[in-house]
């Protein structure tokens, strides 16, 4: 069951009236980490309704959980390692746009063609640094079909097998948006904790974590947990107002348009060649 929260009231409702059992009641809770890393610990929020979210610096992993006897069993939730967006851009004209919106040095591969042994070349050259983005191809070639892959930079100008995400039928739109993820959202991660005398001992840990209540969090904090549980991290419709959506120093109707979320199929093991060169350069003049 998915619940939706809006405010702090209706989070504590949940808390109070959803749980299935006493053992699920005496889980739920906030458990915080203070670790030993110089950028801050990580924070639990162990939801009655058997989602959970770890929210730690510069990023949140979110997933389900559920309890064995005294073992709590935590999966995360995983998204797509590639996310393509499409719209028909007006503005654009008889030109193909594809903005690239992805982890610079993660060996990040494209194609157009669809072949046997598919064609694809790096979006960065080797050894990148500098960037500045935006990082935008134009073509003038209808586009029909995208592939993506991540390849070692030591297999440039070569032929390998490797997982493929594709995506087709793109003649109706003008207008791209790809997206890679890291891998702490594209990778399952399965860990667990044992509850000892009310605390929680995750995994390896010798101290336990104290419970703190749920009823303590503020509405902003409510907020920003429900966005990340009940949602996709990429929506299915970008919009203007999501912080990934493409910025215009100065907004126009038709820039403004929503893009729509392409669906993707995931060939696991593809022949590709591997062409030489890039689509962009990025290296320092002092370099």
């Amino acid at each position: 069951m998915v619940f939706k929260i809006y405010s702090k009231e209706l989070w504590v409702a949940v808390f109070l009236i959803v749980s299935t059992g006493a053992a699920a009641q005496d889980v739920a809770g906030v458990y915080y980490d203070r670790g030993n890393s110089p950028e801050g610990g990580v924070s639990y929020y162990v939801l009655p309704d058997g989602t959970f979210a770890a929210t730690y610096f510069g990023g949140i992993m979110t997933g389900t959980w559920k309890q064995e006897k005294d073992v709590i069993l935590f999966k995360n939730k995983i998204e797509p390692k590639y996310v393509l967006y499409g719209r028909n851009n007006l503005q654009l004209k008889d030109t193909i746009q594809i903005r690239f919106s992805i982890k610079e040095n993660d060996g990040v591969a494209v194609g157009f063609t669809k072949a046997d042994v598919i064609p694809i070349k790096q979006v960065f050259n080797t050894n990148a640094n500098c960037f500045g983005y935006p990082y935008i191809l134009k073509i003038l070639t209808p586009v029909q079909d995208l592939f993506a892959a991540n390849i070692p930079y030591k297999n440039v100008a070569s032929e390998i097998e490797l997982p493929v995400y594709q995506f087709s039928n793109l003649g109706e739109y003008n207008d791209f948006l790809l997206f890679n993820l890291r891998d702490e959202y594209t990778t399952p991660i399965n860990f667990s904790a044992s509850v000892e005398n009310e605390l929680l001992y995750f995994e390896g840990a010798s101290k336990g974590l104290e419970k703190g209540s749920l009823d303590a969090m503020n509405n902003e904090d409510v907020l920003f947990l429900d966005r990340y549980i009940n949602n996709k991290l990429l929506p299915d419709n970008l919009t203007p107002e999501s912080e990934f959506f493409p910025y215009e120093a100065v907004p126009t109707t038709l820039g403004q348009k929503p893009f729509t979320k392409l669906v993707a199929f995931m060939l696991d093991s593809s022949a590709v060649l591997v062409q030489s060169g890039s689509l962009f350069t990025a290296t320092c003049d002092d370099e």
